[in-house]
């Protein structure tokens, strides 16, 4: 939780490693790009164990996440 809140990061690239995100992670971060190594299903397993995505991302200028097979929609 809270790991990279109000971080100057524009860039982060999630390996299948990650298994959760904690909430309020990137909340207004000036996270630009969000890049996932898997698919859609798999990022959505992550969605399952983590909170809302507006507490995770909420205040982030990323509007999406971009996965091997397509995007998630953040908002």
């Amino acid at each position: 939780d809270f790991a990279f809140q109000d971080a100057s990061i524009q860039s982060i690239y999630i390996p299948l490693s990650v298994t959760s995100i904690g909430a309020i992670a990137f909340e207004f971060s000036d996270l630009k790009t969000i890049t996932y190594e898997g698919t859609v299903e798999q990022f959505d397993l992550i969605y399952r164990f983590g909170a809302s995505w507006g507490m995770i991302f909420g205040g982030a200028h990323a509007t999406y996440i971009q996965c091997s097979d397509g995007i998630v929609s953040l908002y």
